[in-house]
């Protein structure tokens, strides 16, 4: 778990500045767009996962929009379609601000969402900062369920101490309902 869990709605800190992601992270993203199918749905209570399980529901894992996109500095990268090994890169991070990197919620086939799960470290925290998380609202990136708003667990950094550091990194996975997405690695570029 996260050094901070004792506060699971923690919110991302105001700014005006914008960090960017690269053309090549972002095409990456765009071939990881794709969702898991014909899979039954595992619902966190036994009576959920019997009423999914007996109309034959499908799950899908999908990042949101957030209903309040000026709510901080964030990235919120589509990471729906993990795959092993996928390793992403954030650049010009800045001092003392708190940035979103992702969300994920998994629903099922009639657009209800599941759970929104919990992020975990797989690797040491971060050297020169902290990882935490919260919950954000909105609609699914990728267009499917329109007019439904779903909650989603989203993933937080913040670069805390050493100004004079310049890289920062941790690996971390989402899991919930049976499900969990393969180790991913957050790299970070620090800027004075």
């Amino acid at each position: 778990m996260f050094p901070d869990s004792s506060n699971p709605n923690q919110g991302v800190l105001s700014s005006q500045r914008f960090a960017w992601v690269s053309a090549s992270i972002l095409a990456a993203f765009a071939l990881c767009v794709a969702t898991c199918t014909q899979t039954p749905a595992y619902a966190s209570s036994s009576k959920a996962s019997a009423d999914s399980a007996s109309k034959n529901q499908t799950i899908h894992i999908g990042t949101i929009v957030p209903d309040d996109p000026g709510n901080g500095s964030g990235f919120n990268s589509d990471l729906s379609g993990i795959h092993p090994d996928l390793t992403i890169t954030y650049k010009g991070l800045h001092r003392g601000i708190t940035y979103g990197l992702t969300n994920l919620v998994l629903y099922n086939g009639a657009c209800e969402e599941v759970t929104a799960g919990t992020w975990y470290l797989a690797s040491a925290p971060p050297t020169y900062g902290k990882v935490t998380q919260g919950y954000t609202h909105g609609r699914l990136a990728n267009g499917a369920c329109p007019g439904r708003t779903f909650k989603s667990r989203e993933i937080y950094y913040t670069w805390t101490h050493d100004a004079k550091a310049r890289h920062d990194h941790f690996k971390a996975y989402w899991a919930g309902a049976g499900k969990r997405t393969n180790a991913i690695t957050f790299n970070f570029d620090l800027v004075p």
